[in-house]
């Protein structure tokens, strides 16, 4: 018996073992798409807008429609968090220069009583701008409309404060729209957001 009972333990023993080799030896579960890092997520959609650039000319969410874009918000008398803001932007649009579709650059001011066409266009040549990148003025609340409601960013009125300095509530980041009009990310305009944006501007314009 006791030959018995020790033959049928190691048969059970082999039968476990040999059932673990086959599960090792499967594919591991691959992650959905979705799940993936690397697809970025769809955010919100830009409404549709009609601004007017620093030449003059209107810009519609349709102009923008076929290549990726990045986009921010700012005004021209800025001194808190425009000049770095716009540096980056600037690095941007040099880092991007030899992307295919050619990728454009959309800032947005929040003060459209002073930043008249002329205005911007003075602002504009200061950063060695080309023709991707638009700087836009227009109707205050057609503005508002496109920063709040589209963007999902903030955008206040004018105050002064006790030094008698002159500022606008607006965000510091930048957004990253495809090809569709989509916004797939927000990032901070510090070294590492920059980074990022401009890696993940890469994926989306491949």
């Amino acid at each position: 018996m006791g030959h018995v009972v020790l033959q049928r333990i190691l048969v059970g023993v082999l039968g476990v073992a040999s059932s673990m080799l086959l599960m090792s030896c499967k594919e591991p579960p691959r992650r959905s798409a979705a799940a993936s890092p690397s697809v970025l997520p769809s955010l919100t959609e830009v409404p549709d807008f009609s601004l007017t650039n620093q030449r003059g000319a209107s810009i519609s969410r349709q102009d923008l429609i076929g290549a990726p874009w990045i986009a921010n918000t700012f005004f021209t008398t800025c001194r808190t968090i425009c000049p770095s803001l716009m540096n980056k932007v600037a690095y941007l649009h040099t880092a991007s220069d030899t992307m295919s579709p050619p990728v454009r650059f959309i800032s947005i001011t929040v003060d459209p009583d002073n930043d008249t066409p002329a205005a911007l266009a003075r602002y504009w040549s200061k950063w060695g701008a080309s023709g991707r990148w638009d700087m836009l003025t227009g109707d205050f609340d057609a503005i508002r409309h496109l920063v709040v409601d589209g963007f999902q960013t903030a955008m206040g009125q004018s105050t002064v404060d006790e030094t008698g300095t002159r500022d606008i509530t607006h965000s510091g980041k930048l957004y990253l729209v495809d090809a569709e009009g989509v916004v797939r990310g927000y990032y901070a305009s510090d070294d590492l957001g920059v980074k990022t944006l401009l890696g993940d501007l890469q994926r989306i314009a491949q």
